[in-house]
């Protein structure tokens, strides 16, 4: 079997475009994959896959490896940026959707079989509207009552950046107090901060928003300097999350190896393969860190991810952005496919 055309399609999807690839073969077996992708991205992604579709024409399809490493490593390719991982995610799934197809089989048989038959899932997104603790609180509980979801996560922070006042703590609090007292303490509640505070003004949020039990909290700063996300993690007595802006494993081995965070969260969509994420996955085990992959995308192959995490033995969860939109099973977990 011989690949002879990649193509690329573009779905527009209202906030968040979806980018496809579809990976043909010579003997009518085609798979489909997905990148990362948002606004501006659209047309450097269909540039990028359209330089590197050469990497595979001519290839067997099932030598899903030799090319994943070929499109890394090769001296001529842009290496480990977002885009080029982004593209070779998305043309890894397409080949793992043929050769599921080949070989008449569920993609998770071919990575190995399970551990999980699925996986639990927070709603992110579904803080839509006015920054008011009456508008936060009547979303929370449309999420947990109405959708089921057994956590959520936010960024109430607005326009805050580097640090806080007491004054703006406070107002933070009244929004997660609002959502605790509609949904109440047995929901998760995970705050994203996107990377926008300094050391200090990370610390002294967490400390200020400890009371309200928060399930972790996704990078409290740039991660740059993985010393610094180290000294977050060490001084505050909540979770610390982050991983999402890094796309190799050799980066990766750095932020587990210095205990930068608790919950290790590689992105899914331009992590370059699911064998590099399997790989991650099994560096944050051998340090006994929790490992919960990052997924902001809500497209068609949204559960390409499960068949991965369901291989491990303690993901923390997976994340949907689109909760208006049911996914799964009515207790909000994933579930594996039979066939």
């Amino acid at each position: 079997m011989e690949i002879t055309e990649v193509e690329t399609f573009v779905v527009d999807a209202d906030w968040r475009n979806w980018f496809f690839v579809q990976v043909h073969t010579d003997e009518g077996i085609s798979g489909v994959g997905e990148a990362l992708s948002g606004e501006g991205l659209t047309a450097a992604l269909e540039a990028t896959a359209d330089a590197h579709k050469h990497y595979l024409i001519g290839e067997d399809p099932l030598n899903r490896k030799a090319i994943s490493r070929r499109l890394r490593r090769d001296p001529f390719a842009w290496r480990a940026g977002k885009l080029i991982n982004a593209v070779a995610n998305a043309f890894d799934i397409a080949l793992l959707d043929i050769a599921g197809k080949y070989y008449n089989e569920p993609v998770w048989k071919l990575l190995g079989g399970k551990i999980h038959d699925e996986i639990p899932v927070y709603a992110n997104g579904w803080h839509i509207g006015e920054r008011t603790p009456e508008n936060y609180a009547h979303h929370a509980e449309k999420a947990v009552e109405e959708q089921e979801y057994p956590a959520l996560k936010c960024d109430p922070f607005a326009h805050y950046e580097y640090s806080l006042t007491d004054d703006q703590i406070e107002e933070v609090g009244e929004l997660l107090g609002a959502v605790r007292e509609a949904v109440g303490w047995d929901v998760g509640i995970a705050l994203d901060c996107h990377g926008r505070f300094s050391r200090r003004g990370a610390i002294e949020v967490a400390n200020g928003l400890e009371e309200y039990d928060i399930m972790f909290l996704e990078e409290p700063v740039e991660l740059e300097d993985r010393q610094v996300m180290a000294e977050i993690t060490k001084q505050v007595n909540m979770p610390v999350a982050t991983g999402e802006r890094i796309y190799n494993n050799e980066t990766m081995a750095d932020l587990i190896r210095t205990q930068a965070c608790d919950i290790v969260q590689p992105d899914v969509t331009n992590y370059g393969s699911i064998q590099e994420l399997q790989h991650a996955a099994a560096m944050a085990k051998s340090r006994y860190m929790t490992f919960a992959p990052h997924n902001p995308q809500r497209g068609r192959l949204d559960g390409r991810r499960t068949p991965s995490l369901c291989r491990h033995r303690e993901p923390r969860s997976a994340r949907t952005h689109e909760p208006g939109r049911p996914v799964g099973r009515r207790d909000r977990q994933t579930r594996l496919r039979s066939e």
